[in-house]
C-alpha cells in the first residue's frame, strides 16, 4: 500500500506543477481550459492519497499500541505529516470555492499563499519516505532537486496569486 501511495504521490506532485503553471496563466488572462481538468484530478488523486494515509496512519496507531512504543508522543515529522495534509485538505477547498465563486480579495490571496506554503512544506517533509518507498538508497540529490522543483513552482504560484489581486484591484 505504501508504494501504491508512493506512486499516487508521484502524480500528485506532476498535477501540481502543472495546475499551478497553467493556473498562474489563466489568472493572467491566458485562456487556458485545461486547469479544470487538471484540478479534477488532482482532486482525485488527492483523495485517493487521503484515504490511503489514513489506512496506513490506523495502523501505524495500532501496531505502536500493540508494541507499547512511545512512538506517537515522540516524532514530530509523524504529526507534521497529517496536520500539514489535513490544512492542504481545508485550504484545498477553500481555493475550490474562491475560484467557483469568482472572488478574490486580500484574505483570499493570504490564504492561497498559505495553502502553497504548506503545500510545500508537506512536500518537504515526505520526500524521504517517498523515495525511500520506491527503493532510491542515495536520495540526498534527488530529494535537493526536488525541493528546488518545489520551491519554483511555489513561487510561480505565489506571484501568480499576488498579481492576480493586483490586477483584480487596479482593474
Amino acid at each position: 500500500m505504501r508504494k501504491a501511495n508512493a506512486i499516487i504521490t508521484v502524480l500528485i506532485f506532476v498535477a501540481f506543477i502543472a495546475h499551478t503553471i497553467v493556473g498562474s496563466l489563466m489568472m493572467l488572462g491566458v485562456d487556458a481550459k485545461v486547469t479544470r481538468m487538471l484540478g479534477d484530478f488532482t482532486l482525485v488523486t488527492i483523495a485517493a492519497h487521503t484515504i490511503i494515509g489514513i489506512i496506513l496512519t490506523i495502523d501505524t496507531i495500532i501496531k505502536i499500541k500493540k508494541a507499547k512504543a512511545s512512538y506517537i508522543k515522540g516524532n514530530e515529522k509523524f504529526w507534521a505529516r497529517r496536520i500539514t495534509g489535513f490544512l492542504i485538505i481545508g485550504l484545498m477547498v477553500f481555493h475550490m470555492v474562491i475560484f467557483e465563486m469568482g472572488r478574490y480579495n486580500l484574505v483570499d490571496m493570504i490564504l492561497m499563499i498559505l495553502l502553497v506554503v504548506i503545500i510545500h512544506g508537506h512536500i518537504f517533509i515526505n520526500i524521504e519516505p517517498m523515495l525511500i518507498s520506491f527503493g532510491v538508497i542515495k536520495y540526498k540529490k534527488v530529494e535537493r532537486i526536488i525541493d528546488v522543483v518545489i520551491t519554483i513552482v511555489s513561487l510561480v504560484a505565489v506571484v501568480a496569486f499576488v498579481i492576480f489581486y493586483f490586477i483584480g484591484i487596479f482593474s
